[in-house]
């Protein structure tokens, strides 16, 4: 018996296109192909579709709410030439945060709670521009106290630090201000005792003058003495007397002249020194003073660090929301669906492909 080869189809060639296979329509995939591969595994589609959904929702329902709790840490600052200035610098700051106290509050936890194996992970930054550190975590609600515990353990760790950093900042300004005032006191005493030199200045001054007024008298008596001895000198006796009273007189002009040369040099001078002293020194006390003006201004603006707020609980859950989850699994779902449409359609187009290439060559070999 003999058996035809079924006659195949011929496939009209594309004109001006010689190198087109024959079968090139075939192969042509159109809108209305996929629609009826859709139509034709509209149960897959609707399985997988429903299964991932299902999947997305469950998944949405079974997550737990995860909150944000956090703290902002504002350090300490003091007021060095008029300007405010943090006693660390929030880079500092933050590296040993991130290097040392949130590492060793973690495993201290970890030592008081060795049965427990959760980890609890916190983070810090410094917000752009700011001398603030935040310190932050996410999880669940049911954790929320460890979170807070840790996030407080940290604080405690940095205002511990920063407690013996203001101490030492207060102790040197409590001794510049201790230096300050010993000086001042120091320039009232001297100030003291130049006014009291000023006086008794003054009262030498006063008892020169009446040695002045002694000397002019005694000058004068001498003038008039010798005045009467020039009259009355008529033999060696008489002129030895007149050269006397002349030496006499000339003793009582130099004693004159010498003590209103020191009326007027020595005491003017001693005078205007102590004078330009004691305003020197009031011009000092008062700059002590404002010295003491300013540690006690920096001393009053030592501020210690602090939380601004206590670890908190964020009002509203953080992360995605379940019906953004249920959203995402439906686009997934959706479009894993088409792609286990299409690779169930190729398998069956594959299938068939080589069973009519083995149905084919058994035919040519009979």
């Amino acid at each position: 018996m003999t058996t035809h080869a079924q006659p195949q189809p011929k496939s009209t060639p594309i004109p001006n296109q010689p190198n087109v296979p024959p079968y090139y329509y075939e192969d042509e995939i159109s809108l209305i192909d996929l629609w009826l591969v859709l139509v034709r595994r509209k149960k897959l589609l609707i399985v997988t579709f429903a299964t991932i959904t299902v999947i997305g929702l469950v998944m949405a329902l079974v997550t737990p709410k995860k909150y944000n709790y956090s703290t902002s840490i504002e350090l300490g600052s003091r007021v060095i030439q008029d300007k405010v200035q943090p006693i660390e610098s929030p880079e500092t700051l933050l590296a040993k945060i991130q290097e040392s106290y949130i590492p060793f509050v973690q495993q201290q936890y970890r030592n008081e709670n060795p049965d427990n194996n959760a980890v609890y992970k916190i983070s810090a930054r410094v917000p752009k521009g700011s001398q603030i550190i935040v310190v932050e975590s996410q999880g669940g609600e049911e954790n929320g106290a460890v979170y807070k515990d840790l996030q407080q353990k940290v604080i405690n760790q940095v205002q511990s630090d920063h407690k013996r950093i203001l101490e030492v900042i207060r102790k040197e300004l409590e001794i510049s201000r201790n230096d300050a005032v010993n000086k001042l006191e120091e320039l009232k005493d001297t100030v003291k005792l130049l006014i009291a030199r000023e006086k008794r200045l003054t009262e030498i001054a006063e008892l020169i003058k009446r040695q002045i007024e002694e000397a002019k008298a005694d000058l004068a008596i001498a003038e008039k003495n010798r005045q009467r001895s020039v009259k009355e000198a008529t033999n060696e006796a008489k002129a030895m007397t007149l050269l006397m009273l002349d030496n006499e007189v000339q003793q009582q002009r130099l004693r004159l002249a010498k003590l209103e040369e020191r009326l007027i040099v020595e005491i003017a001078e001693g005078q205007d020194k102590l004078a330009s002293d004691i305003i020197t020194n009031e011009r000092l006390q008062e700059a002590q003073k404002d010295q003491i003006k300013r540690v006690e201004i920096q001393l009053a603006n030592l501020v210690e660090t602090r939380a601004l707020v206590p670890p908190m609980q964020s009002m509203e859950p953080t992360g995605v929301a379940k019906r953004v989850i249920l959203a995402i699994a439906m686009v997934l779902g959706f479009v894993l669906a088409l792609m286990a449409v299409f690779i169930a359609e190729f398998l069956q187009k594959a299938k068939e492909q080589m069973a009519q290439d083995v149905s084919s060559g058994s035919e040519s070999s009979v």
